[in-house]
């Protein structure tokens, strides 16, 4: 519960409104969410889990179209510069150049995806981080593409996109799950195909310090 209130709490000043989808939860999250609704204003949905691809479109499929979409897992937050400075910068696209007819990519937000890894039995120094594409304009037929790490996607475009828009290097999405050096282990000794001993061993890395003018 902590984890997903974090999540909820880093999106609230920035979202109109905030949706949620429940996978099936046991832990007592959906109660503890829906006893919350009016505080963080959620929008609370449930969908049994398939995909994480399936699970992302369902509930983009309930989403207005024509607006900026924040897609955060439960175990991730915003960094603080990212959740003061993002309202503005997206307030500055003009409805012009939204609905450009001409524009063949989606407006999407790449910003660091950074993992918080506290694995000490494959220790690197260097934090690993990848571009996110978790922020981005909702229009015409968007869906996500791939299966685990989506993407926004337009059906006209061949290729997955990188999308288009400006971001900053001190903006970061954080990602918290793998700060518990038992869930590591527990992901360690239970592969999956997205999290193999293997994968673990060329990526993963222990946060001694965030980047530079980074702000948690």
């Amino acid at each position: 519960m902590p984890d997903v209130l974090r999540a909820i709490e880093s999106l609230y000043h920035v979202c109109d409104e905030i949706f949620v989808v429940d996978g099936g939860s046991k832990d007592g999250t959906l109660e503890f969410l829906k006893d919350r609704t009016t505080i963080y204003n959620l929008t609370i949905f449930e969908h049994p889990f398939d995909t994480m691809q399936k699970q992302r479109q369902f509930l983009l499929d309930k989403t207005p179209k024509d607006s900026w979409i924040i897609a955060l897992d439960q175990d991730e937050k915003l960094s603080r510069d990212l959740e003061r400075e993002l309202g503005s910068i997206l307030l500055g696209v003009t409805q012009e150049e939204l609905s450009d007819p001409e524009r063949v990519f989606p407006f999407v937000c790449k910003v660091a995806h950074i993992m918080l890894v506290n694995d000490l039995d494959h220790y690197l120094a260097d934090y690993y981080a990848e571009n996110s594409s978790k922020i981005f304009y909702y229009d015409r037929n968007l869906y996500w593409k791939n299966e685990f790490h989506c993407i926004p996607h337009y059906p006209i475009t061949e290729d997955l996109v990188s999308g288009k828009l400006l971001s900053a290097p001190n903006w970061a999405i954080l990602h918290y799950a793998w700060l518990d050096p038992k869930r590591m282990r527990e992901r360690m000794n239970k592969p999956s195909k997205f999290y193999a001993p293997t994968e673990w061993e060329q990526t993963n890395r222990i946060i001694k310090r965030l980047p530079e003018g980074l702000t948690v």
